[in-house]
């Protein structure tokens, strides 16, 4: 059996596995959503911070998270029209 990292959680494995794969992206998620609340919190309350740093953040965040996910999308839509063919003749 071939496994092929790019499928990850729709790999038909063993269910251990897509448990395993399904915690470790819970926990990352929730330490990334612990970190990004943080550090937003400590950036707006804190008085020396310039006011441009406090525009720009956000926005920078926004510009990364906007191109994720057309990243994500664009994979997305070429994994449904590449054509698979087994050649294992």
């Amino acid at each position: 059996m071939t496994y092929c990292l790019d499928v990850g959680l729709i790999n038909r494995g063993h269910p251990m596995e897509r448990i395993a794969w399904i915690s470790v992206v819970v926990g990352t998620l929730i330490l990334l959503v612990y970190a990004v609340y943080y550090s937003f919190n400590e950036l707006f309350n804190n008085a020396g911070v310039p006011a441009p740093v406090k525009i720009a953040v956000p926005i920078l965040l926004c510009g990364v998270v906007a191109l994720a996910l057309v990243i994500v999308k664009e994979r997305i839509a070429g994994l449904r029209k590449e054509n698979f063919r087994r050649d294992d003749k």
